[in-house]
């Protein structure tokens, strides 16, 4: 059972003047619930078990849900299921997102990362890679580095020559990733890094999966985890 809520007891309320200028006697407030994070009726549920994964603790939800709360609004994805596992198959992986199921897997090394952030926005970004169109994924590799050669009727692609971290020559989608937890922990840094991917980021792509949500939320049942469609933050 995951704890989502806290109940706040009843408690005095001190006179206070609204931003539109009108003034509020004090009161005594009544009992109430308040979501313990932000969005944690969304991300609770997502928090499971199968037959591979290990019962989650206490303190390894809330540690997660803290953390899942702190994602940016185009960060707030549709995932399937997050799972509690032993370890990566890869040595040295704290998480790892499986982009088809739509799932997350935090392993042991996780819970004892200071970067807990940085690991979470790196996962979610594989996901949020697969909703880049043909479009988005070529301007993002223009911007990224990435160049085509042409040699004896083969095509060679060549990741770029500067790369935000070692494993962006990998691929695409990690070079993707990366780019985007960079961004996400210090945009100056990112910014000084790689203009362009830069601009491609905060003045195209972040702005169309934002507005891309907000456009169904009128078709969702249940829209309560989405953000407002005010204050984008990127």
């Amino acid at each position: 059972m995951h704890i989502l809520a806290v109940l706040i007891k009843t408690h005095p309320v001190s006179s206070y003047v609204r931003s539109d200028g009108t003034p509020v006697s004090s009161y005594l407030k009544g009992d109430y619930c308040k979501e313990k994070w932000g969005k944690a009726d969304y991300w609770g549920p997502r928090l499971k078990d199968n037959k591979s994964s290990r019962p989650w603790k206490r303190q390894e939800e809330e540690l997660v849900l803290k953390l899942l709360s702190e994602m940016p609004e185009w960060l707030q994805l549709q995932i399937n299921a997050i799972y509690r596992k032993d370890k990566s198959e890869i040595i040295g992986n704290s998480a790892s997102a499986n982009v088809r199921e739509r799932t997350i897997a935090f392993y042991n090394i996780f819970f004892k990362s200071k970067d807990g952030k940085q690991i979470i926005s790196h996962e979610l970004s594989h996901i949020l890679y697969q909703s880049l169109s043909p479009k988005d994924l070529l301007e993002f590799k223009d911007a990224s580095g990435w160049t085509v050669e042409v040699k004896d009727s083969k095509i060679f692609e060549s990741p770029p020559k500067k790369v935000i971290k070692s494993d962006s020559t990998h691929s695409y989608e990690e070079d993707f990733a990366n780019n985007l937890e960079i961004y996400l922990k210090s945009k100056n840094q990112f910014k000084k890094f790689n203009s362009k991917t830069y601009n491609f980021l905060i003045k195209g792509f972040l702005y169309e999966i934002y507005y891309l949500i907000n456009f169904y939320l009128e078709l969702l049942p249940n829209p309560s985890y989405w953000v407002a469609k005010t204050s984008a933050k990127f």
